[in-house]
């Protein structure tokens, strides 16, 4: 989402989100120059330019610290060896208390979180709030993946409560001190008093998946499309009749939905499929993945529908076609199959072939990565929130993929 506005200087781009293969960022702005031909460029707004016209937009100017007088708290020990090519004072933190504790005077830290395999989002989520709150607009709090990935919906979150920048796991050291440096100077600007509860639950899906009966599948669905509404999360309904001669409880079996809030059921007629948290650049490629096989060879006809009011009408009209029609269950019969036999060829491979194929089948998917919500630390989120939270008065401000085919998928969130 972009706005255009103007200020003492001309033009300029503000970017309330920029997501890009090396990371997503809260907000990025960009001064816009006219060039001899005409046309328009987009460049980043200088400290001698900021100094110079102040206030933006109503916004309070950012003029960054001198490279030396930066402090970097992070904690990952993997990137002790920045401070050898990044100036400023550089000091690592073990735990997110201690993360706080570090840095709770410090107005225009640049914090680098770690997300790590079975992080906890929950105490992850409460820190980033509860810093941002504390430091106020001018401190850049950056969320690094390591060796795992934050689902769409949880970067959502930190992004909404106060994190400036993710760093995908993908990004080489490399290139970490021109990110770091990319968002020094940024203000963050978005409105972070929210109800915290409201904004977790909004991403938490429930614990079940796959195949429910119609009518617990519509309540289902209803709940999250009722959770999703604080952050906007977006969703996805697909509607499909298989195609001639295969039969429904076939569908059903040969789907395999490995993410909590992922729900499929059936009517006499229809498969309904609903995506939790699925932008739509990567419904079909999803769709693919989770038949095992391109969307047309299981349907004829198939349609997705990503707006809430759609959604809630195709609820309603599954709702009373199982009301007023015998619709089968097919729990039972689901629960006595076993999955599709995969037919390969018998081989038997040697030692480096089997560890090589051991490594292969073990990778784990950016999109099924699951979130532990136990506590690994002796003092619980609310304890440290609570802890921490009024210690200091400060201010409350505030993977794509290009679809193979075309399908019906409105525009319209």
């Amino acid at each position: 989402i972009v706005r255009l506005g103007a200020d003492e200087d001309g033009l300029r781009l503000a970017f309330d989100y920029w997501q890009s293969p090396e990371g997503t960022v809260a907000a990025r702005t960009y001064q816009v120059v006219t060039l001899v031909s005409g046309q328009y460029e987009a460049a980043v707004k200088t400290a001698a330019v900021t100094q110079i016209s102040g206030v933006v937009l109503g916004e309070e100017a950012s003029i960054p610290l001198e490279p030396q007088d930066r402090y970097y708290f992070y904690m990952d020990p993997d990137l002790g060896s920045l401070s050898t090519q990044v100036a400023g004072v550089w000091q690592h933190v073990d735990t997110l208390v201690g993360l706080m504790h570090a840095t709770r005077t410090k107005r225009e830290a640049i914090v680098i979180f770690c997300y790590v395999p079975n992080g906890n989002i929950r105490q992850l989520a409460e820190a980033v709030h509860t810093l941002r709150i504390n430091l106020g607009k001018h401190a850049q709090l950056i969320v690094q993946e390591k060796n795992a990935s934050l689902r769409y919906q949880n970067e959502a979150l930190l992004l909404r409560l106060g994190i400036n920048m993710v760093i995908h796991r993908d990004v080489p050291q490399a290139r970490l001190p021109l990110l770091l440096d990319s968002v020094v100077g940024q203000v963050f600007s978005r409105e972070v008093d929210v109800d915290f509860e409201a904004a977790l639950a909004s991403v938490t899906p429930p614990h079940i998946r796959g195949y429910l009966p119609p009518a617990r599948f519509a309540r289902e669905v209803q709940t999250l499309l009722d959770r999703s509404a604080a952050l906007n999360i977006p969703f996805v309904l697909g509607i499909g009749k298989p195609m001639d001669g295969v039969a429904m409880v076939d569908v059903l079996n040969t789907m395999r939905l490995g993410r909590s809030g992922d729900l499929v059921t059936a009517d006499n007629d229809f498969c309904y499929v609903f995506l939790s948290a699925c932008q739509q650049t990567v419904i079909l490629s999803t769709m693919d993945r989770i038949l095992g096989a391109p969307t047309d060879t299981w349907f004829q006809e198939l349609r997705f529908q990503v707006a809430r009011d759609e959604v809630g009408h195709d609820l309603s009209g599954l709702l009373h076609n199982t009301e007023n029609n015998m619709v089968i269950d097919y729990t039972s019969v689901l629960a006595s199959l076993t999955p599709p036999v995969v037919e390969a060829v018998q081989v038997v491979p040697g030692p480096d072939e089997v560890q090589g194929l051991w490594s292969q089948t073990s990778t784990t998917s950016t999109e099924d990565v699951q979130f532990s919500m136990q506590r690994q630390q002796q003092i619980s989120s609310d304890e440290f929130v609570s802890q921490y939270r009024g210690s200091t008065t400060g201010s409350t401000f505030g993977k794509s993929e290009v679809p193979r085919a075309k399908r019906n998928i409105p525009n319209t969130y």
